[in-house]
């Protein structure tokens, strides 16, 4: 028996989003999570109720279709079919990996054709197709932004403005000046699509930005220690010191 889709509806028109639901209550099979009115509301919900398909409007309030899908971490990132009344937004949707764009209006035979390339991608018929194109995306697209949240809220943060990264269970916490925030995935996920001109693994639990490094101390025990401008001291895992110390050495 087939597994039932996932679906988020994303759009700040409630018409916009009862008219997507109508479609949908025409197929088994699709059960209907929730839906956000927003781009930051968007996030949240994606990340919170990790749909397997998202109907994601292009222009909304906080944040738009594409800065939503930035936000989201690649390993957390459902299938998404762009619905919007402009058609300018349509190579961008395609170069953001959408699987289908529906113009508005649509009608029933367009929006049951974007349904079903969504449904091979949620399914695994296009399983080999999707992981060829996140490689190739990742190693041609560092964010420039993640999504992190401080208590009830979420962020867009500025990786230029990380310090450091901190594993903490099945969390990330990213250190900033301006504070921490919570963001719900790996830190080898997360560094991967970092850069690693900037920032440098020097244990399981630890990513630092280089930047942010003042000092390298190494104990009379031969243990070694990252020290950062902040005053905040990190170990080194000992698989870890020779890549650290070539780093730093190269500087």
């Amino acid at each position: 028996m087939t597994a039932m889709a996932r679906v988020l509806l994303v759009d700040d028109e409630r018409l916009a989003r009862d008219e997507v639901r109508r479609h949908l209550g025409r197929h088994a099979g699709i059960e209907i999570v929730g839906e956000a009115t927003d781009g930051a509301a968007a996030v949240e919900s994606i990340v919170l109720l990790a749909p397997d398909i998202v109907f994601l409007d292009i222009e909304m309030p906080e944040l738009d279709g594409f800065e939503v899908l930035q936000a989201v971490p690649d390993d957390e990132r459902p299938v998404v079919v762009f619905v919007t009344a402009y058609d300018e937004f349509a190579l961008r949707a395609f170069e953001a990996r959408a699987v289908d764009y529906l113009l508005k209006p649509f009608d029933e035979e367009r929006f049951d054709a974007a349904l079903a390339r969504a449904l091979v991608h949620v399914h695994g018929r296009a399983a080999a197709l999707g992981e060829l194109l996140t490689d190739v995306a990742r190693a041609g697209h560092r964010p420039t932004r993640i999504a992190a949240r401080a208590g009830r809220r979420f962020h867009l943060l500025d990786v230029a403005d990380i310090e450091r990264l901190e594993a903490s269970r099945n969390y990330v916490l990213v250190h900033t000046a301006g504070g921490e925030y919570l963001t719900r995935t790996t830190l080898t996920s997360l560094a991967e699509r970092l850069d690693p001109g900037e920032f440098l693994r020097i244990h399981r639990s630890h990513v630092v930005r280089i930047e942010s490094v003042a000092a390298l101390d190494r104990a009379s025990s031969g243990d070694l220690d990252v020290r950062l401008r902040d005053g905040t001291t990190l170990p080194v895992a000992r698989s870890k010191r020779s890549q650290v110390l070539e780093r730093f050495q190269a500087l």
